[in-house]
């Protein structure tokens, strides 16, 4: 089974009605979920309940997350080194590095919206979701 590593951007969307890339994120989901298994990074799953914490539903969005059967991407020694390399060879977010860390050492696709990440996963060789359709 192939992998998606899911960016915050997504996985905001999908849980918010009112996102502009809402349809979008639940197209990428419905499409890739029967075949792929849908990953995210620690820190995307954090960056990406701050919204659901502010509100008190964080155990909603858990619960959510777990029907989507949303696994974590597992961490390993290197991982810092990896990311330090990523952020100062294209200057993106931390989170953002660790996003596309994770793509990287799964081999799976990238879903996410945001144009800088995608730039820089395309660069890198992996391939990337969530661009218009």
């Amino acid at each position: 089974m192939t992998g998606v590593v899911l960016d915050a951007s997504v996985l905001i969307a999908v849980m918010q009605p009112r996102d502009v890339h809402h349809e979008r994120a639940k197209r990428i989901i419905r499409r890739h979920a029967p075949v792929s298994e849908l990953l995210a990074h620690r820190v995307t799953l954090a960056e990406s309940a701050v919204g659901a914490a502010r509100r008190g539903h964080l155990e909603e969005l858990r619960h959510a997350y777990a029907r989507l059967d949303l696994r974590v991407v597992p961490a390993d020694q290197d991982e810092p080194w990896r990311v330090a390399a990523l952020r100062a060879d294209f200057g993106l977010t931390l989170p953002d590095c660790f996003v596309l860390d994770a793509a990287t050492t799964t081999r799976s696709t990238l879903a996410t919206f945001d144009e800088n990440l995608a730039r820089a996963a395309r660069s890198t060789g992996v391939a990337v979701l969530g661009d218009p359709i």
